[in-house]
């Protein structure tokens, strides 16, 4: 019985951990501008997930180096479903920015995170 018992735990054992990649949220793959870079003054901010995101249920926020909100144009989501693309209508002056983002994963979980970038 307990070799039975060993060959079932060990089974279980497998079966959860090799599932466990098929059942990970969506994460933030790449962002452009990227993470702590410096960047002459982007027109768009694009986060890109390793899942499809659902747009309705998404934000992009930004925050200027006087600490106040930025405007951005309205957010559209690639062909594909994996990319947020928000235009900026006015060109960045120098300095810190703040990118703080949240959205839905096709998997119905809400996902969030932040990330900043400098313009030259």
């Amino acid at each position: 019985m307990n070799k039975f018992k060993a060959l079932f735990l060990t089974s279980f054992a497998m079966t959860v951990l090799t599932a466990a990649p098929a059942m990970a949220h969506s994460v933030l793959k790449n962002s452009s501008p990227t993470a702590d870079t410096t960047v002459e003054a982007p027109r768009s901010l694009e986060l890109t997930f390793s899942e499809t995101v659902n747009l309705r249920f998404s934000s992009i926020e930004l925050t200027g180096p006087d600490g106040a909100a930025v405007r951005l144009g309205k957010p559209v989501n690639s062909q594909d479903g994996h990319t947020l693309l928000a235009p900026l209508p006015e060109p960045l002056s120098s300095g810190r920015y703040d990118v703080k983002w949240d959205a839905l994963s096709k998997d119905g979980h809400k996902i969030n995170g932040s990330f900043s970038f400098f313009v030259k």
